[in-house]
C-alpha cells in the first residue's frame, strides 16, 4: 500500500453550454456552473457573476493505490469519448486536479507513456499536497 491517499477531479472551464457538454461526454454526477450564474455578492452589495462555465467530475476521492494508475484510468475513460472530448480540450481548459494526502515523505514517478497520454488529451496536471493524519480523520468521521 502507498503511504498516501489521493483524490482526482477533472475540471473543464470555458465558454460552453454546460448541458450540451455533459451530454456529449456522458458525464454524470458532475458539479457545474454556467457562465452568467450568480457567483456571490461583494461587501458593497454588488452581485458577481461567473465569467466562464465550469464542470467538475470527481473520479477518485480519498483513494488508496498508485496515483499514476488512477490517472491512466481517467485517460482511458476520456480516450473512450473519442473526438467529442478532444474537441472540448482543444477549445477549453481541461485539467486534472490531484490532491495528495500523506503523513510521511512519499514520491512517485510518471512514466513517459502516461505523460504522453495526458499531453495528447490536452490535460494540465495540478497537484495540491496536504498533511494527512489518519487518527484526526478517523476522530472527525466518528463525530459526523
Amino acid at each position: 500500500m502507498n503511504p498516501y491517499k489521493h483524490s482526482i477531479t477533472l475540471r473543464i472551464s470555458g465558454d460552453f453550454d454546460v448541458e450540451e457538454l455533459k451530454r456529449s461526454l456522458g458525464l454524470e454526477s458532475v458539479f457545474s456552473k454556467t457562465k452568467g450564474d450568480k457567483r456571490g455578492t461583494k461587501a458593497d452589495g454588488s452581485i458577481v457573476y461567473h465569467n466562464q462555465s465550469h464542470i467538475r467530475k470527481t473520479f477518485y476521492k480519498d483513494a488508496d493505490g498508485d496515483v499514476v494508475e488512477s490517472i491512466n484510468e481517467i485517460c482511458r475513460v476520456l480516450e473512450g469519448k473519442g473526438t467529442d472530448y478532444l474537441e472540448i480540450s482543444k477549445n477549453h481548459h481541461a485539467e486534472l486536479f490531484i490532491g495528495l494526502f500523506g503523513a510521511e515523505n512519499f514520491g512517485f514517478e510518471f512514466d513517459l507513456k502516461t505523460l504522453k497520454r495526458v499531453e495528447q488529451l490536452g490535460l494540465a496536471l495540478l497537484f495540491d499536497v496536504y498533511p494527512y493524519d489518519e487518527e484526526a480523520r478517523t476522530a472527525a468521521a466518528t463525530k459526523e
